[in-house]
């Protein structure tokens, strides 16, 4: 059985939980060299088609897909082997929209269908090289929101960065509002409330309801900043909107009287990119410092009476914020330290008591900066980038201390997991191995598997678990259409792996027979298993030795001569009848004669000599 695998599919059988499942998708630049991007938001699942930029050694950072068990190039859209930096993935009216920069038209808005004809430009905003759309690498969405079916994002036009919308088409790409009477506005931090689009920028905070005029300012005055009102982090609750403004935290109903400050902090900005607000039991926990306890993790109901500190876990003035926050079974976890244990990973239900440090990766060494750099969550399991220092791999867990542990995917070294994202149940990642480099992973943890016949072979690994005589264990048997031992390499019905199967190929265990070899005369074997060998017969004709092949023959019959001479051919049929005559040809074609019996006269023209050679024309 003759099968062609596009990826590499490893399946990895590890104790800590039956069934997982563990793929590495393809080797996508080959040998030890990696394909993962420099971006790291560059992954989308949709319609099930897994999106993502990789680079295989030749193209650069470009767009590929997983669709069914294979990874290939989508489309190279900066054409060479500069890539075009795709980031910034969303799903808008049934396609897939990005940006990508190319050397013809900087970074621009692009849209995929999930071929390559469909994959295009949507807008070029930027005129030529100029880039049409801002794309950050260190905040991947501030910029970018979906609202009523269309993406909200900076545009820059004319070098003008201002808000702009997209429906995923050329016409419906345009500016809602130019908000700036003088320099750019910047749009970020986009929140929908109420029906409404809030957003920030260096004109104050705004909403929108994606016309010019519902384009509306909200507030753009704070007594405490001079540059005024920019809140850098807004969360969207029941009943009002809390927000970030400078080292300050603040709350607004959506009006100008109803947007005010509740707290004031000697530092709120610690947590880079990442969720600054998180909802656990209908409170609002986030990380500040008060000036006395250090950074530290905090709760508040959107009033200044109900905003107060959850714990202070590292005692005292010192403190570490805590940071890439996850909620997950209604706890929150998130990146800690106590002053003791260094860098853990600690758990809170928004009360004192329920603040701990929840797992140690490291216990009674100094975990230093890498414990642990990310943590998602799907229902079932929270996925981490964590380790000892120098030793990053993948952790899982359940949210169960008896059931969190590592998923060992380089046992020769670290794996360094990036790029992690979660779909449909599963996590993609690039992950590395001494052998492959940075390559993409998908890690299906809720795979089941079975081993239905009993050969001690469940199927993720059986490729018939129907039939126990079929196994990885098992010697392939030629010729009975079936891969005995699972192992597609190992061809069942082309044992001399020559490209023919055996009901075609007269010989199966010599590649050099086979209906596409040259026969060679004489030798007693057909190579090209037309049911002959071919034969040739030498003459002396003078001082000239003339060859004459193949005899039998079906299309032509062939010439050779040693030496100079002119000579006239003749073929007669057996009752003497002519048929054909030249001079000198070096060929005669048969394929027009019927089967049978053939005289062909070869004769010097200068002294009349010739010679007489029987021809069978046989098909």
């Amino acid at each position: 059985m003759r099968i062609f695998l596009p990826t590499l599919i490893l399946f990895i059988a590890l104790a800590n939980l039956h069934g997982q499942q563990i793929i590495q998708i393809g080797d996508i630049n080959p040998g030890s060299e990696s394909s993962a991007p420099f971006n790291d938001n560059a992954v989308i699942f949709h319609d099930g088609i897994l999106y993502f930029s990789a680079d295989d050694g030749i193209n650069g950072d470009e767009l590929w897909i997983y669709k069914d068990s294979q990874a290939s190039l989508l489309k190279d859209i900066n054409e060479g082997p500069s890539g075009s930096e795709i980031q910034h993935m969303y799903v808008v009216n049934n396609r897939v929209l990005f940006t990508a920069d190319t050397e013809v038209n900087g970074t621009e808005l692009w849209s995929t269908d999930g071929t390559e004809a469909g994959t295009v430009l949507v807008k070029e905003i930027g005129e030529g090289e100029s880039n049409g759309a801002y794309a950050s690498f260190f905040n991947p969405d501030e910029g970018f929101y979906i609202y009523n079916d269309n993406l909200y994002f900076t545009g820059i036009e004319d070098g003008d960065f201002e808000l702009w919308k997209s429906d995923g088409t050329n016409s419906g790409t345009r500016l809602v509002r130019n908000l700036a009477n003088f320099g750019s506005s910047f749009p970020h931090t986009f929140v929908e409330f109420e029906g409404d689009l809030y957003f920030s920028s260096r004109e104050g905070f705004w909403k929108t309801d994606g016309t010019t005029s519902g384009t509306v300012l909200i507030e753009d005055e704070d007594p405490d900043d001079f540059f005024g009102f920019e809140p850098d982090y807004t969360y969207a609750y029941d009943e009002f909107m809390i927000m970030m403004q400078g080292d300050n935290v603040w709350v607004s109903d959506g009006t100008s009287s109803g947007t005010e400050k509740i707290m004031d902090f000697e530092n709120v900005n610690i947590n880079g990119g990442n969720t600054r607000f998180s909802e656990v039991n209908g409170r609002i926990l986030f990380a500040a410092d008060d000036g006395s306890t250090g950074d530290e993790l905090w709760s508040t109901d959107g009033t200044a009476a109900g905003t107060q500190l959850v714990k202070d876990v590292w005692p005292g003035s010192e403190g570490y914020a805590p940071q890439n926050m996850v909620v997950f079974k209604d706890q929150l976890f998130y990146k800690g330290d106590d002053g003791e244990t260094d860098i853990e990973l600690y758990v809170s239900d928004g009360t004192e008591a329920g603040t701990n440090l929840f797992y140690e990766f490291n216990p009674g060494f100094s975990s230093g900066f890498s414990l642990p750099t990310t943590i998602l969550a799907d229902d079932n399991f929270m996925y981490m980038n964590a380790g000892k220092p120098f030793s990053k791999e993948l952790w899982i867990s359940d949210g169960t201390t008896d059931n969190t542990y590592e998923i060992d995917l380089n046992p020769n070294g670290e794996s360094r997991p990036s790029s992690m994202y979660l779909f449909d149940g599963k996590l993609f990642c690039f992950a590395t191995t001494d052998d492959t480099g940075f390559e993409p992973y998908i890690i299906d943890l809720l795979q089941e598997v079975v081993d239905a016949d009993g050969d001690g072979f469940t199927d993720d690994l059986d490729c018939d678990d129907s039939n126990a005589a079929i196994n990885p264990d098992q010697d392939e048997i030629p010729y009975n259409g079936l891969d005995d031992d699972c192992d597609p390499m190992t061809f069942d019905d082309d044992l001399d792996q020559d490209g023919f199967l055996v009901e075609d190929d007269c010989d199966d265990s010599n590649p050099d027979i086979n209906p596409d070899a040259d026969d060679i005369p004489n030798n007693g074997i057909d190579e090209d298993c037309d049911g002959m060998d071919m034969t040739s017969s030498t003459h002396d004709l003078g001082n000239v030795s003339i060859s004459i092949y193949p005899n039998p023959a079906t299309e032509i019959v062939k010439i050779d001569q040693t030496g100079n001479l002119e000579y006239k051919i003749s073929l007669f049929d057996f009752s003497g009848r002519l048929i054909f005559q030249s001079v000198n040809d070096k060929e005669i074609k048969v394929s027009t004669l019927s089967n049978g019996t053939y005289l062909l006269k070869v004769q010097d023209v200068n002294s009349a000599q010739n010679i007489i050679e029987q021809i069978i024309i046989a098909r």
